[in-house]
């Protein structure tokens, strides 16, 4: 075999190489999207799956249209998808909506919330978007250990009767911590917890526990399917690998009291700034 003849197939394997790239660059890029747009996230699986390989068809036609007849735009494409990168694993900045967490932070206001220890999911690379499984990367796992009583923490969980699934609330008990709500007081192993100087088992404006759980919460054990569906008891020990979050404007909150216990692999990050 000639020297000419080696080159073409080197270049014809670096040009495969590339193709392929580009293809799990795209790939990725449509479950960054599909990640940001929250609206589908209570639709059948099979249909999202559906959406996924459209989005995946079209940006593959799209990419190699561009890469002949519109060159200039590649680099928006690029951007953007930077963009999609740092605000799923890095720093992102969010608008806070609603008055769960008033008075520490007021509708409207914006937050910064550092993902990059929380919301490594091996989901993102493999799958088209079907919600938060529990996926994560293993070592980044000490992060989310580390978070402490107190912190503020934004967390995955669908809630098919405001249908949001984004929320910020207060890390108010880790796992095997007593909690117990007592003559209008909150004891976190038997000590008063101190930010809440009235507060009521269950706030009178939410009082509906989640009756139907959607699929991909379905995959936690029982005993935590039924506090998503029942809610938390008045008195208990938080289970392994769960939190007790609340929001600071009890009254007005869906938290823990309704969702029931939020499992550690559903933290996506925690608020570092407020402004």
């Amino acid at each position: 075999m000639d020297k000419k003849n080696i080159l073409i197939k080197i270049l014809k394997t670096f040009s495969f190489v590339k193709s392929f790239f580009y293809l799990i660059l795209i790939l990725f890029f449509i479950n960054l999207f599909l990640l940001h747009g929250y609206w589908f996230w209570f639709l059948p699986p099979s249909l999202i799956f559906g959406i996924g390989i459209t989005f995946y068809i079209a940006f593959v036609v799209g990419f190699y249209f561009l890469s002949s007849r519109f060159r200039f735009l590649r680099p928006f494409l690029l951007v953007l998808f930077l963009i999609f990168l740092i605000k799923t694993y890095g720093i992102d900045i969010s608008l806070v909506r609603g008055k769960s967490m008033e008075p520490t932070l007021r509708e409207f206001s914006f937050i910064v919330v550092d993902k990059f220890f929380y919301n490594w999911n091996l989901s993102y690379f493999l799958f088209f978007f079907t919600g938060k499984s529990q996926l994560k990367l293993p070592f980044f796992n000490h992060a989310v250990e580390n978070l402490q009583v107190g912190d503020l923490v934004v967390f995955d969980f669908p809630d098919p009767i405001t249908k949001n699934r984004t929320w910020i609330k207060r890390l108010i008990a880790k796992e095997n911590d007593t909690y117990a709500f007592k003559d209008k007081k909150l004891y976190i192993n038997e000590k008063i917890f101190p930010i809440y100087q009235q507060i009521d088992f269950l706030p009178e404006a939410h009082s509906t526990p989640i009756f139907e759980l959607p699929p991909e919460l379905k995959s936690y054990p029982p005993h935590i399917q039924y506090y998503f569906t029942s809610g938390i008891r008045k008195s208990g020990i938080v289970p392994k690998d769960t939190f007790l979050l609340l929001g600071d404007n009890h009254t007005f909150s869906r938290d823990s009291r309704i969702f029931g216990f939020i499992p550690k692999d559903r933290i996506i990050g925690r608020v570092i700034y407020v402004f």
